[in-house]
């Protein structure tokens, strides 16, 4: 579930091939260097 290189599109484009209810992955922030994201 955690992504340590992966952008926001890619993470977009992972989930949507997936397709599962509820799936979701973090990953590091991009904007805020120290924070994370997380994409549903």
């Amino acid at each position: 579930w955690f992504h340590p290189n992966i952008s926001g599109i890619e993470a977009e484009k992972l989930l949507m091939e997936r397709g599962y209810d509820s799936s979701f992955l973090a990953r590091p922030s991009s904007s805020n260097p120290g924070d994370f994201t997380l994409s549903v």
